[in-house]
């Protein structure tokens, strides 16, 4: 009881904001892990193994451990009906025959790629993993292969950051018990791209609909890129009953400051492929940065339903659980249909531990989702939705992640 108390505490003063208004807020940068985002992105109550780094550090005490050597992980924001043939184009770098199904995307629901890879060990009461993550997101009323640029724009972002944390487990009744917290020191890189001639240019180079010999030069020279650090605290407990869970957490407790300077995307790209992010600008410098801007503290609450079956059942080991996150912010929404966006649910039904289907609800879109597990390799692909706008069907942004991890 009085571990929980401490955490209660802890929690409570961590709710206090740290920012004033003159403070501009920025989403936290993970992978889009094919497990959780087929699950509805729902995996605070049922957090295990590697995503477990980036979902709830109390799942550090679980008892089973599991080494990933290496997890890599690519993925689409696209309509699904297009991922193909948007991968096909970034790979070839034309587009062919498949420009029409591609144009779609920037006018409707954007266009996008991103990656991850990670290694990391969760288990045995702790969790400790490397992680670097890439993604963008583009979106305008014309595609970059017409004349007009229309107001085309978008965002460019990285983040390398290392997690380690702790968790200990203990009972309380019938139930056991898990208070866990980790540690993330990161770098990012974070590009709002206005321009949308350099914007076009850059993109139909890449996909090869159009002639742009300098198209990348000069993105890269005149992009601004905010660069530099944080460091994070995530706080999370489960209470565990043989067939329920109740899963809850505090990502980035307190808000976790970005301590950023401004330089362009060319020279971000040189001091990255030293090893490094460019000098940090002081006051008075060029790209010297007197905003604040930081990743906002969120309070999510979890269950988990995990039926103990018998006979064939044991076979099919299903789940079914629901995350509401952003608690903090749920008032904020004039209607009900507002407060859908926080509601996350999924499904999981895994046969003979080798292959797993998902299913679930993201804001109220639904995802779907398989995973295959060779022996020390393991293959999982999840078809998602997620909302842009303020209410469910405004804005909704479809995409696809593929991940293929070598675990032990």
């Amino acid at each position: 009881m009085y571990r929980l108390s401490v955490l209660a505490a802890i929690a409570f003063l961590a709710a206090s904001p740290l920012f004033g208004n003159s403070s501009t807020a920025q989403s936290p940068l993970v992978p889009l892990d094919p497990v959780v985002m087929a699950q509805g992105g729902s995996y605070a109550a049922v957090a295990r193994g590697y995503s477990t780094l980036f979902s709830n550090p109390a799942g550090f005490a679980r008892t089973e451990g599991e080494l990933t050597l290496l997890s890599a992980t690519m993925w689409v924001h696209s309509d699904p009906r297009a991922v193909i043939p948007a991968t096909r184009a970034l790979f070839r770098g034309s587009l062919n025959g498949d420009a029409g199904r591609i144009e779609e995307q920037f006018a409707g629901g954007g266009f996008g790629t991103g990656g991850a890879a990670g290694i990391g060990y969760v288990g045995n009461n702790v969790g400790i993993g490397f992680s670097a993550v890439f993604d963008s997101f583009f979106r305008g009323d014309q595609f970059p292969s017409a004349s007009d640029t229309g107001n085309l724009s978008g965002v460019i972002a990285s983040e390398i950051s290392i997690i380690g944390g702790f968790a200990v487990p203990f009972s309380l009744g019938s139930a056991r018990v898990s208070v866990g917290a980790d540690v993330r020191p990161f770098v990012r890189a974070y590009s709002l791209v206005d321009d949308p001639a350099l914007t076009a240019g850059m993109i139909a180079r890449y996909l090869g609909v159009a002639a742009h010999a300098d198209a990348d030069e000069d993105f890269m020279d005149n992009t601004p890129v905010l660069n530099g650090f944080g460091i994070g605290l995530d706080l999370g407990a489960l209470l565990e009953w043989p067939q329920a869970t109740v899963g809850l957490t505090l990502r980035d407790v307190g808000g976790t400051d970005l301590n950023y300077s401004e330089h362009s995307l060319a020279e971000v790209r040189r001091a990255m492929m030293g090893g490094s992010l460019p000098t940090p600008a002081r006051s008075g410098d060029p790209g010297y940065i007197s905003e604040n801007y930081y990743v906002p503290m969120t309070a999510n609450v979890a269950f988990a339903y995990h039926p103990q079956l018998s006979g064939f059942g044991r076979r099919l080991d299903p789940v079914v659980h629901m995350e509401v996150r952003d608690l903090f912010h749920i008032a904020d929404h004039d209607s009900a249909s507002g407060a859908l966006l926080h509601l996350h649910a999924g499904t999981q039904i895994s046969l003979w531990n080798s292959v797993a289907l998902r299913a679930g609800l993201y804001q109220g879109h639904p995802t779907v989702g398989a995973g295959l597990s060779l022996g020390f390799l393991d293959i999982n692909a999840a078809l998602f939705t997620r909302e842009l706008g303020r209410y469910p069907g405004d804005a909704p942004s479809s995409g696809a992640s593929l991940e293929a991890a070598f675990r032990f």
